[in-house]
């Protein structure tokens, strides 16, 4: 309601390196991973949600939110992770209200967008949200919360339920699972899907 979001078809969870091993995946599998996800998505209204971070594959699925072209309808792509590892979060926490911040480059040398403990918001995705359990730096306590709201979404009592006939029990919304990459140890070279 507070977005003024219809409910989505389809849910597509994707999740996977969050680091620079997405990097070892082919151009040519992160074009046709970007241009198959853009489709899927836009054809059948899904929302998308990741991490949110500007780095990895989180920032492959961002970057294929911008080159989604313009007048082809907004693709909604969620990012939910922990408000105390965003760069700049207590000045957001002083505010009261969300707000956009540009963000600095690292300066030791490198261009990495993951700082330490603390990392950039991917500026494509179209929401946000932040948990906060008044951690700083601590990565994983928005799981629970992305699995409660994935398993609500994916309910049959959800408003996203398929309706049917009168009398007939909804059906709940599919979810597709998208693991890309990841593994400490050699990065799957493309995308896997669960």
């Amino acid at each position: 309601d507070t977005w003024g979001l219809k409910p989505p078809p389809v849910l597509i969870s994707v999740t996977g390196a969050g680091n620079n091993t997405i990097d070892l995946m082919p151009a040519k599998e992160r074009t046709i991973f970007r241009r198959g996800l853009r489709e899927a998505a836009r054809r059948v209204g899904a929302w998308i949600i990741t991490g949110g971070t500007n780095a990895g594959v989180m920032s492959l699925v961002g970057s294929m939110v911008h080159s989604a072209e313009e007048g082809q309808g907004e693709i909604v792509c969620l990012g939910m992770m922990p408000a105390g590892i965003v760069q700049r979060h207590e000045e957001m926490l002083t505010t009261g209200q969300g707000a956009v911040f540009n963000y600095h480059e690292p300066r030791r040398g490198g261009s990495s967008k993951v700082e330490g403990s603390r990392a950039q918001l991917e500026p494509n995705h179209s929401h946000f949200i932040l948990i906060d359990n008044g951690t700083t730096g601590k990565y994983g306590v928005e799981i629970s919360n992305r699995i409660a709201l994935e398993d609500y979404i994916c309910s049959p009592n959800s408003p996203s339920a398929i309706r049917g006939e009168p009398g007939e029990d909804p059906l709940p919304t599919p979810m597709v699972l998208l693991v890309v990459s990841g593994g400490e140890e050699g990065a799957l070279t493309g995308p896997s899907i669960m």
